[in-house]
């Protein structure tokens, strides 16, 4: 049985972007992404930009 890869040696994403909240707006994110049914705030907010990513996307 061979060994599925796994953490950094799969991963695409490379690049990352810094954004300053208020404490206020991180927790809400969060609340959000929760409740969308995320594990985490960047898989939601990709979920809700894909079409638009998509657009532009070379």
């Amino acid at each position: 049985m061979e060994k599925r890869r796994s953490g950094t040696e799969t991963r695409q994403r490379t690049e990352k972007l810094n954004l300053r909240l208020l404490p206020s707006e991180q927790r809400a994110l969060r609340m959000l992404a929760a409740q969308a049914g995320h594990r985490s705030v960047q898989a939601w907010i990709l979920e809700a930009i894909g079409p638009h990513l998509e657009s532009v996307r070379n």
